[in-house]
């Protein structure tokens, strides 16, 4: 068993790799049930606007963009790690790069704009929402709905 052959600060790290791999799958497919489901089913039911949705999930298609290419850079990474002669076993010894690429230059700036704009306009959002579900009886069944 390959596992086996590791000491336990490698199987550790392997563990803390896998983890970080898991987290931003279920983040980026987090941000992807809010577009696709939630988002599109709003648009569809109560024929709102771009604007609306902003208003609603402000900078939500920018942080999938950015996640889904970190997500697909770390894959690639687990991709050309894979341990030999196992399709389900993978030996990560270099992230680094890949985190440096994704949080620092361009791309960084790209993510610090994106979370800022995010959270700077998250009050506005929980207010906006919480005026229209007050207003809006269509969107209260539609929730309840989805």
């Amino acid at each position: 068993n390959y596992i086996k052959s590791l000491n336990k600060e490698a199987v550790k790290r392997q563990d803390v790799i896998y983890e970080l791999i898991l987290t931003e799958m279920h983040h980026v497919r987090t941000l992807k049930i809010l577009l696709n489901v939630y988002m599109h089913e709003l648009k569809k039911s109560l024929l709102v606007d771009e604007a609306w949705m902003e208003q609603l999930f402000p900078g939500v298609k920018v942080l999938l963009s950015l996640h889904q290419h970190f997500l697909n850079n770390l894959k690639m990474r687990q991709t050309q790690c894979q341990v030999e002669g196992s399709s389900k076993v993978f030996h990560i010894t270099q992230l680094g790069d890949i985190l440096i690429n994704q949080f620092s230059g361009t791309l960084g700036e790209q993510m610090i704009g994106a979370y800022s704009y995010f959270c700077s306009h998250q009050s506005e959002a929980i207010g906006f929402y919480k005026e229209q579900i007050q207003n809006n009886k269509k969107l209260q069944n539609l929730i309840k709905d989805i």
